[in-house]
């Protein structure tokens, strides 16, 4: 009868077995690396439907701020948090992606003063990682060169497999890559810290209603990049 269906309903959206799902992901994440995770989400879920868009991180803080979407994934700002949504913090690690016919790929540990006039390829000059490399480099008057200025981290690896410059990403890029399966394999990634680090934030709405099929995906989510060097930052 019909309350034994709407009670069978009501039990799989509990359980998270069926039910529709929003996601944003910024761009480093969002081409391959979420993609494989919500794929390997869902192929034991057949009931469950996922809407998955690609923003910037300030437009998916707005939206998920607007209890638009149920997840997402962007790096962390904290005008609209607290208020609006939840947000969980975690630094990520470094790395210089160099192209193997340079002489520094060579070498296991690469220092600032190993850049000095190699051309940078990378996030635009007033993203916060590109300002940390810079001041690195120039720190002990090194000469920091950007020969090519992006939106997006993970579109830098395909200058530097032709060796127009090195690149600075985090590892969420680096596994990205590693997804692409590039026929060339002309990259190696070197560890690099960064003062402030990178850091990335799981955001989801506050009042919008959670299901468990929500709940277990930002599980998964957390798991991936806590797998991938992500360290929680408990202030957050």
């Amino acid at each position: 009868n019909r309350m034994d269906i709407t009670e069978e309903l009501l039990t799989t959206v509990r359980k998270g077995t069926v039910g529709d799902l929003r996601i944003a992901s910024l761009p480093s994440a969002a081409q391959f690396l979420m993609p494989e995770i919500l794929a390997s989400y869902i192929a034991e879920r057949p009931d469950v439907k996922i809407s998955f868009m690609t923003r910037t991180s300030p437009t998916i803080h707005e939206l998920i701020a607007s209890q638009q979407y149920d997840l997402g994934l962007a790096e962390p700002r904290r005008d609209l948090a607290g208020e609006s949504y939840f947000i969980e913090e975690y630094k990520l690690p470094g790395f210089l992606a160099i192209n193997t016919s340079q002489s520094i790929a060579q070498k296991a540990n690469i220092t600032p003063q190993d850049l000095d006039g190699i051309p940078f390829v990378g996030l635009y000059g007033e993203h916060y990682t590109t300002g940390q490399v810079k001041r690195l480099v120039e720190a002990d008057g090194g000469k920091f060169f950007q020969r090519v200025e992006l939106q997006t981290a993970i579109s830098s690896l395909l200058f530097v497999e032709r060796n127009i410059g090195y690149s600075f990403v985090d590892s969420l890029t680096k596994a990205s890559y590693g997804l692409i399966n590039s026929s060339r394999k002309n990259i190696v990634f070197r560890p690099f810290d960064l003062e402030h680090g990178v850091r990335v934030a799981i955001l989801v709405p506050k009042f919008r209603l959670r299901s468990a099929l929500a709940n277990a995906l930002k599980d998964v989510v957390r798991e991936a990049i806590i797998s991938m060097g992500g360290v929680p930052i408990e202030d957050a």
